[in-house]
């Protein structure tokens, strides 16, 4: 069996940078610097577009307040009845989503996958769609 070595020193601590950490500039900020104007994304399919515009809803919607990220402008969280390989699709879509800054869970990818979806349909357009005809 191996020996194992056994320091006798002093424990260093962790290094730690010194220098202030630049604030992150916000969309808001960028856009009225660029003379830019809002337009509406809304997801339709799975396109790389598509995929991206998911991303940026998920970047500009998941705030930290000092745990884990969270969706801003949630109140709720629901349990929804889903297949397990619907499930599996969320969990890879998180990944490929997610990089060093963006991390969402597969939960979150849903909830705004599902909220562009409803955005589509106002209730008027619904019960247009339901009515009978000749009503």
């Amino acid at each position: 069996m191996a020996k194992r070595i056994k320091t006798t020193g002093k424990k260093l601590g962790k290094i730690r940078p010194a220098s202030k950490r630049l604030p992150r500039v916000s969309s808001e900020n960028l856009a009225r610097a660029l003379s830019a104007e809002n337009i509406e994304v809304s997801v339709s399919g799975a396109s790389p577009p598509t995929l991206f515009a998911i991303r940026q809803e998920l970047a500009r919607r998941l705030v930290s307040t000092g745990g884990r990220r969270a969706l801003q402008g949630t109140t709720r969280r629901q349990k929804i009845p889903m297949r397990d390989d619907d499930w599996d699709r969320l969990e890879q879509l998180s990944e490929l989503i997610s990089d060093d800054d963006l991390k969402p869970t597969a939960g979150q990818v849903a909830s705004i996958i599902i909220h562009q979806a409803l955005k589509k349909y106002t209730p008027k357009q619904i019960r247009g769609v339901l009515k009978e005809p000749g009503e």
